[in-house]
């Protein structure tokens, strides 16, 4: 092409642009001047909604006409005569219509009343029936998805509205190719960004998934155990924060410390004999029995009454104190056990108690060994090393949690971090000192 011809074409270009926009530009303002009108006359909302209105022109929800008497008949007489020829409707409508035309009103109506209810049912069967052909239900496919490419590409034409359509076969005896559409390039950057998969490789996947038939079944034992447990633990705190707030996070280990004797609220109706986290549990046995318990109502948060919890208090503190009475008068197993057989010269009086072997891997128990002259009086106390006797102490357990009989469940207790010269034989500060002195000082 010459330069000249090139600057022709695009003279004419430009004259067919600037045209066009000019029509453009007419053609809106005719619509805006007929918004203007409607606005004026109607009211109830702005220009620019009824300038919407006028070019919100839907393709989908045309209504449809209502079956006609002569559709009807038609239908019915296009049936009974293929029983002995098969025709076209357009090869028949011409003789059908003859017959119809001779008819009165009365008869026509007598006539297709039943045929109407028919039509009716033959109508609704093809727009929501199953297709049991799997050719028909194919073609159906086929053409319903292209209709729905077209109208979703004119409403993104129209407003813009991104739209990603995708269609897969359910059963693997269709024929039905998976269907991948989109309206935009901006659609398709979205899986490649998000998924690093292209529309079609995640239909694929869809179709695979589909025919799969999963839906709703587990995989793996495992996993349904630990959707049980996840359900068990917001069923949990759900119960936890309706009695005490909102965002209250549930403690296992120090329970007791944490809501009873802070909050005054206990756990009833346990039922497993060990209290812990739904995410200890071992079993799937025991995650349904636990879920169960909490699903009924048997087991439950509890909030005290003052003088409930009063008591609760007064108990714990009495057991704790009386724990911390045995544990100082109870010697250490390093004072009970003898390092070295008794001299000749010890007294009776010290040799009442030796050891006797463990068992079951237990620590040594105290026997005490009869008097040859005959038995002495008996006590209800313990001896300790020194030949005394300890009070008996009767403890009282202040639980929180208890079992669905009433029976205590011991709960866990976070321990203290132990020392890192526990069981090491420290000697005097003086010794200490004067050794590091003489190793430091130089010869």
């Amino acid at each position: 092409m010459t330069p000249t011809a090139k600057a022709e074409a695009r003279h004419k270009r430009q004259e067919h642009r600037s045209e066009y926009s000019a029509a453009l530009a007419q053609a809106q303002s005719v619509v805006r001047r007929e918004a203007e009108a409607l606005h004026a006359t109607f009211g109830g909302h702005s220009i620019r909604y009824y300038e919407e209105e006028i070019l919100q022109i839907g393709c989908l929800n045309k209504q449809k006409r209502q079956p006609s008497r002569w559709n009807a008949y038609l239908r019915a007489e296009t049936k009974h005569r293929a029983r002995y020829e098969r025709h076209k409707v357009n090869d028949l409508a011409a003789e059908i219509a003859k017959a119809w035309n001779a008819m009165t009103p009365e008869e026509q109506k007598t006539a297709t009343d039943p045929l109407l209810i028919d039509l009716q049912e033959h109508r609704d069967s093809m727009a929501f029936g199953h297709r049991n052909v799997q050719l028909e239900s194919v073609g159906d496919a086929t053409q319903t998805l292209a209709s729905l490419e077209y109208n979703l590409k004119a409403l993104h034409a129209r407003t813009g509205t991104e739209v990603i359509l995708l269609a897969v076969r359910s059963s693997v005896d269709a024929y039905l190719r998976p269907f991948a559409t989109c309206t935009s390039v901006r659609a398709t950057d979205f899986f490649y960004n998000t998924l690093k998969l292209s529309i079609h490789d995640v239909c694929a996947r869809f179709e695979a998934y589909s025919l799969a038939g999963v839906e709703g079944v587990v995989n793996k034992h495992g996993d349904g155990t630990a959707q049980l447990k996840s359900e068990l633990t917001s069923i949990i705190n759900e119960n936890l924060e309706a009695l005490v707030g909102p965002k209250t996070r549930m403690v296992y280990v120090n329970f007791e410390e944490k809501f009873t004797w802070n909050l005054g609220i206990c756990l009833e109706g346990w039922p497993l004999p060990r209290f812990c986290s739904p995410s200890d549990l071992k079993t799937r046995a025991e995650v349904t029995l636990l879920l169960s318990a909490w699903k009924s109502g048997t087991t439950h948060f509890r909030q005290m009454g003052q003088e409930e919890w009063k008591e609760w208090r007064g108990k714990r503190e009495t057991s704790a104190t009386a724990t911390s009475d045995v544990l100082l008068s109870n010697p250490s197993p390093a004072e009970s056990i003898p390092s070295r057989p008794p001299s000749p010269q010890q007294s009776p009086q010290e040799e009442l108690h030796t050891t006797s072997p463990s068992r079951n891997g237990l620590e040594p128990v105290p026997e005490p060994i009869p008097d040859r002259q005959g038995p002495g009086p008996t006590s209800t106390g313990t001896m300790t090393s020194s030949g005394r006797k300890r009070k008996s102490v009767e403890f009282v357990h202040a639980s929180g949690v208890t079992s669905a009989t009433g029976n205590v469940i011991i709960t866990a207790k976070r321990h203290r971090k132990e020392r890192s010269d526990k069981g090491v034989k420290r000697g005097s500060r003086k010794t200490t000192a004067s050794t590091s002195t003489a190793m430091t000082t130089p010869l």
